[in-house]
């Protein structure tokens, strides 16, 4: 089974705080280890080309590559692949071998293989062997609505206290009106306090 991209990324951390292996020249191989996918193609740039069209996002900027995609760059024989992560800031990072140290994995910018070794960045991938990567890869997809202010649900709750405390009220229901107002009070000072937040 897949791994999520928090488990990919927590694969590659783990990897590189403590490797499984030796990862020299094996980037095509580390990045779909961090998914758990199965091996197919036998290097980045065969991975790249032999992805289908439609899981391919040729592009000039790495940085614009979402989470947990496969960034790929031509270059050398066997180009080269990483996992696209970003940092704290959200500054766009990713997850390499060989880069910084030969063998291991390090969290290096996006631009690492361009300005390291004069490689070319060619797009990112959604897909690696044919296998889906759990990307969430509709940019254009609709705003989540905002969520309500604290004090609007506080009010809308102190309005049906107020119609329960008539209804009692008109009832001649003195215990459920002792009962309405204590909550009420309760209330509108919660409300006041989330109006000043």
């Amino acid at each position: 089974m897949t791994r999520s991209v928090e488990e990919a990324l927590a694969y590659a951390k783990a990897e590189s705080e403590r490797r499984s292996q030796d990862w020299t020249a094996y980037c095509q191989r580390f990045v779909r280890s961090c998914y758990g996918i199965e091996p197919l193609f036998a290097s980045a740039w065969a991975q790249w080309l032999g992805a289908d069209p439609e899981d391919r996002n040729p592009g000039i900027d790495p940085g614009e590559a979402p989470v947990g995609a496969a960034l790929c760059y031509r270059g050398g024989t066997y180009g080269h692949i990483m996992l696209a992560a970003r940092d704290r800031d959200g500054v766009p990072m990713a997850w390499s071998n060989d880069l910084v140290r030969r063998g291991q994995i390090d969290y290096v910018p996006r631009s690492a293989p361009v300005t390291t070794w004069g490689q070319t960045y060619v797009g990112w991938l959604s897909a690696i062997n044919d296998v889906d990567l759990p990307l969430v890869l509709a940019p254009d997809a609709p705003p989540k609505r905002p969520k309500p202010r604290r004090y609007e649900s506080i009010r809308r709750a102190i309005l049906r206290l107020e119609a329960a405390r008539n209804t009692a009220a008109a009832r001649g229901d003195a215990a459920d009106v002792g009962l309405i107002k204590h909550e009420l009070r309760r209330l509108r000072l919660l409300y006041r306090e989330a109006v000043k937040e």
